[in-house]
């Protein structure tokens, strides 16, 4: 793997100098999830405990976090907070594509975040979901309702 200290943004060419959460921390304040254990699993793993959901990793620039990055993440907000508490809300298309990209910017974030295993979405992909707002082939999301916020933990 490469020296960390010269790792590139996941979305651009320049440094990744900036630690992004993993789950946005605008999130777990909602769901209040920023205390006791937390548990998680990936790839059908068995499930971990972590002291606390907040994780955070070097893998964007300055320039994207508080860019592109930031924008989304105020558009989806008015759009996420009611489903996170199981609000019916209409969602036009506009809408439904603001969380669709937000979801993809989110799952490439934690994909690079993982130093086990080889990331899934290329470089090229992240590059184009910033600068062209292009959803990486073979990708699908779902939006659905969840039962209740901790259904996911």
């Amino acid at each position: 793997m490469a020296d960390s200290s010269k790792r590139l943004c996941l979305f651009c060419d320049s440094k990744a100098a900036e630690r992004e959460h993993i789950i946005p921390k605008w999130i777990l304040e909602k769901l209040e999830w920023g205390k006791g254990p937390f548990h998680i699993s990936f790839d059908n793993q068995t499930p971990i405990e972590l002291g606390s959901p907040e994780r955070t990793a070097k893998v964007v620039c300055s320039k994207c976090n508080h860019g592109w990055m930031s924008d989304l993440e105020q558009a989806v907000r008015p759009i996420l907070s009611p489903l996170m508490f199981d609000i019916s809300v209409p969602l036009d298309l506009l809408q439904q594509y603001t969380l669709v990209k937000w979801a993809v910017k989110t799952a490439m974030v934690h994909d690079g975040a993982s130093r086990q295993r080889a990331p899934h979405y290329e470089r090229e992909m992240c590059a184009s979901l910033r600068s062209r707002s292009v959803i990486p082939p073979r990708t699908t999301v779902w939006i659905a309702r969840v039962p209740s916020p901790r259904a996911i933990a």
